[in-house]
């Protein structure tokens, strides 16, 4: 196995797996073959943990669909799906983004 890449889900330094309550992944052996969210049960059977993020796309709101904003914490959900434009989620960085910080894209 090359050095850096752990040898149960394949992630990296630049491609770590993540989880909300762990954060990303770490290396817990020298050899740096194995990551701590396949080498610990508690995180890699949790249902938030998503390994390789950058790779296989990082999504901060597993199994939710973006048009639930309700879910996921929109406090003015349009009937059609969208944002509310003067939503308080809506930060500077929103304007290049096109996303809230709750993720939600902005139509």
């Amino acid at each position: 196995m090359a050095y850096g890449v752990c040898k149960v889900c394949g992630c990296t330094d630049n491609d770590p797996c993540h989880n909300p309550e762990y954060g990303n992944c770490w290396w817990v052996d020298d050899t740096h073959e194995l990551c701590s969210h396949c080498a610990d049960p508690k995180i890699a059977d949790h249902p938030a943990t998503q390994h390789c993020i950058n790779s296989k796309g990082f999504d901060p709101y597993p199994g939710i669909e973006r048009k639930d904003l309700a879910a996921l914490g929109c406090p003015f959900p349009d009937e059609d799906g969208n944002m509310c434009a003067d939503c308080s989620h809506n930060n500077s960085s929103s304007i290049f983004t096109k996303e809230c910080d709750l993720g939600i894209r902005i139509e």
